[in-house]
């Protein structure tokens, strides 16, 4: 199962860097994810900032909105696969914290 789940990520690293439209689509919704990592409370961000960087998140929205031409596609592609999936993990075990108060 480890191998299908290389390959497919394989497949989709090619399709990302051959098609402008799904780099841009990706980037998009980082910038989005910055954006909203924006209008989080003081208070939620500095309890929270040992678990999640909210300040890389909001650099990377950052360089989206303000110097794309510059962004690295292959930082990106890190984010995409890897930091945004850490995100949404963190996200569940929030919403599974704040169900449990």
């Amino acid at each position: 199962m480890l191998h299908l789940a290389k390959i497919s990520l394989a497949i989709w690293h090619i399709a990302y860097f051959s098609n402008k439209a799904y780099v841009d689509s990706v980037s998009m919704n980082i910038l989005q994810i910055g954006e909203l990592a924006g209008a989080l409370s003081g208070d939620y961000v500095e309890r929270t900032r040992r678990a999640m960087d909210w300040r890389s998140i909001k650099g990377m929205r950052n360089i989206f909105a303000h110097d794309y031409g510059s962004m690295d596609l292959e930082r990106t592609w890190y984010t995409a696969v890897t930091d945004v999936p850490a995100l949404k993990e963190f996200c569940y075990g929030e919403l599974a914290r704040m169900d449990g108060e």
